[in-house]
């Protein structure tokens, strides 16, 4: 199961600590969620992309509905890159 949180709310609205993840869960990859303009609002960690079907999606699901976030992006070979 996909599982992430929201480590920085760059917005300053008080969202950092939300996603499903639970404290025992393993969570090492990073990931950031843009609006359409390129600014950064948030900025998580999930346990992997090796999932099947939209899960994946699931922060951006959530960062469209409360801040109206367009854009994905996870951290690969030094290289951030759009989900």
């Amino acid at each position: 199961m996909f599982k992430w949180r929201i480590t920085k709310d760059l917005l300053g609205t008080g969202k950092a600590g939300v996603g499903n993840a639970v404290a025992s869960d393993v969570l090492e990859y990073p990931f950031r969620l843009k609006d359409d303009d390129g600014e950064i609002y948030y900025e998580g960690l999930c346990n992997g992309w090796d999932f099947p079907g939209w899960e994946v999606f699931a922060p951006l699901d959530w960062g469209e509905e409360e801040a109206g976030t367009t854009v994905m992006e996870y951290f690969e070979n030094g290289m951030w890159q759009v989900l």
